[in-house]
């Protein structure tokens, strides 16, 4: 999704766009780690924290899963067509 609907993302959960894509042109780790920094960020704004200051990952994950599902991140696709 945040390589076809970053704006999506963006919008929905009041991301910095700069933010977002200076965490993902790092290079010092994995795509999937710097993925994980976002739904954190994602996390936080959605008030998953829980004890020690730590966020709730799977409670993010749900957050973001059902508002796919629910289209309230947009009209978005996963299929892709071939060239």
């Amino acid at each position: 999704m945040l390589e076809n609907y970053k704006e999506n993302l963006c919008n929905r959960y009041k991301l910095d766009k700069d933010y977002v894509e200076n965490i993902l042109k790092r290079n010092d780790r994995m795509e999937n780690e710097n993925i994980y920094d976002i739904m954190l960020e994602i996390g936080r704004k959605r008030g998953c924290v829980i004890s020690g200051g730590n966020i709730d990952d799977e409670k993010t994950s749900k957050i973001i899963l059902d508002e796919f599902k629910s289209g309230k991140l947009g009209k978005i696709t996963i299929e892709r067509v071939e060239d």
